[in-house]
């Protein structure tokens, strides 16, 4: 598998204003809100989702920048705040989904949002991080 670079950073917060308001101070970077909702998207829950992941709240609020960090708010709010996911850019995501499968990496879902694909693949296999191949 050919990675490219880690293409975002994703953070899950219980307030989306006051975490980019933070955020936003503190490294002197501006956010784009995004309304999750709005965006034209499918996704496929595979087998090995866990029933936290299969209930997870669909609706979100998004806010990200051009420097690689994108600020989430589901709703309702998720109980835990922090590291929802890394997003990692490969050059060929059906090759990449292949070795990911190979070497045993259970695979979450699937998400087609306007034509930006992602494989999303277990925390529990990757010492807690939620790893998005895209």
């Amino acid at each position: 598998m050919k990675v490219e670079r880690i293409d975002v950073v994703c953070i899950d917060v219980k307030n989306l204003d006051r975490a980019v308001q933070l955020f936003s101070e503190l490294f002197e970077i501006k956010f784009e809100r995004i309304p999750f909702e709005a965006l034209n998207h499918t996704h496929t829950i595979t087998e090995n989702a866990d029933r936290a992941y299969e209930e997870a709240p669909m609706k979100s609020l998004v806010s990200k920048n051009p420097v690689g960090l994108e600020i989430i708010e589901t709703i309702p709010p998720l109980e835990k705040e922090g590291l929802r996911a890394i997003n990692i850019k490969v050059t060929d995501l059906k090759q990449a989904k292949v070795e990911m499968k190979r070497k045993g990496i259970p695979l979450l879902a699937e998400w087609d949002i306007g034509g930006f694909k992602e494989a999303v693949y277990s925390p529990k296999a990757l010492h807690g991080v939620r790893i998005c191949l895209v």
